[in-house]
């Protein structure tokens, strides 16, 4: 669907690429990253909207590097979606379709879309003005929509709205990307958004892709200490030796899921919080555990919301930390509540324990 081949854009003394990207008919593909990143700039690369030092932009097969954004059959929704407010809610919904001169079945096509985004009894207003802002968001959408464009393009457009608002409509947008078949390009810098909605990821750190993939392997193991930082893992342990499929830190032997690839410096590893299990000192063996078991002793706990954080010191390692964060089940079986001194036992489950 999408073929990004090499493509280097510059924005002052920023420099973004080269990117090289894959993006299949009818996938929700997340562009993540900090701001600074470069996923507008990249974002507007591929809609013809900033010009591009050099490489391609394929659309079904057609290089469309240098066309116009009109005649790219994309449709692209900003951050501030940029409603006309010399237009009725109706003529703003229509605009496309009315500038491209496409009016024959966009009555149908409007009165559908109006009722899958829930906006027909808005359609009626003579004045986007008294929308609020996420009636204000659904109508640039199907304004978006009603031009059936190629590829949806959405450069965190729904930022400006509280949080559950724009989980429902994220949500929205997922269910009508599903039943229309779309192809979706969505800029964010929320991890949460890009778990929500994405079937695939893209990470880009500084204007270069750092990582793609499914959002729980990219999110769960990332492959650099930057994108590790970004993710906030909170447990980033500096690798003294590595050999095969195990390394040394701190003191103890860390049992890893594979080998890192031939030719790869491991420095880091990074461990989810939530991703660290915590046993009594009879449970591991109970359970059968045997690598990547360590004992440990309770140095603080905090609740904070729904979270209960545990800080523990590794008993080998000596000064050597892990944080853990209990999930919602081990909350409610700890009937005793962790104290600071408890000894426990830490398990690091191999496949969560990600390589830098």
């Amino acid at each position: 669907m999408i073929a990004v081949r090499e493509l280097v854009a510059l924005a002052g003394s920023f420099r973004l690429g080269p990117i090289e990207l894959q993006l299949g008919a009818g996938e929700f593909l997340v562009l993540l990253g900090p701001s600074g990143a470069g996923k507008t700039l990249l974002l507007e690369s591929l809609v013809g909207l900033a010009p591009i030092e050099s490489g391609a932009v394929v659309l079904d097969g057609q290089d469309v590097t240098a066309l116009a954004p009109e005649r790219r059959e994309v449709a692209y929704m900003p951050q501030d979606v940029a409603l006309f407010p010399h237009l009725s809610v109706r003529d703003n919904v229509l605009f496309g379709r009315r500038a491209r001169g496409t009016m024959q079945g966009a009555a149908a096509e409007l009165e559908h879309i109006a009722q899958k985004l829930g906006i027909g009894e808005l359609l009626a207003r003579p004045r986007v003005q008294t929308l609020s802002g996420g009636e204000r968001q659904r109508v640039a959408l199907a304004r978006s929509l009603i031009t059936n464009p190629r590829v949806l393009f959405l450069d965190e457009s729904f930022s400006a709205l509280d949080a559950h608002v724009r989980r429902q409509l994220l949500l929205e947008v997922r269910d009508l990307q599903s039943a229309l078949g779309l192809t979706v390009v969505y800029v964010t810098h929320s991890q949460q958004e890009a778990l929500v909605v994405g079937d695939r990821v893209v990470v880009l750190m500084q204007g270069r892709v750092a990582q793609a993939g499914a959002p729980q392997d990219v999110l769960g193991r990332p492959t650099t200490l930057s994108a590790a930082r970004f993710f906030q893992i909170e447990n980033l342990l500096p690798i003294e030796s590595a050999e095969g499929d195990t390394c040394r830190v701190g003191g103890l032997t860390m049992r890893l899921d594979s080998a890192p690839p031939p030719g790869a410096s491991a420095r880091w590893l990074a461990i989810a919080a939530a991703d660290v299990v915590l046993l009594g000192t009879a449970e591991a063996q109970a359970l059968g555990l045997t690598d990547n078991v360590f004992p440990a002793r309770v140095s603080s706990t905090k609740d904070a919301r729904s979270r209960r954080v545990v800080r523990l010191a590794l008993h080998a390692s000596g000064e050597q930390e892990l944080v853990c964060e209990l999930g919602a089940r081990d909350r409610l079986l700890d009937a005793r509540r962790l104290r600071e001194g408890d000894d426990v036992v830490v398990y690091l489950n191999p496949k969560v324990v990600a390589v830098l």
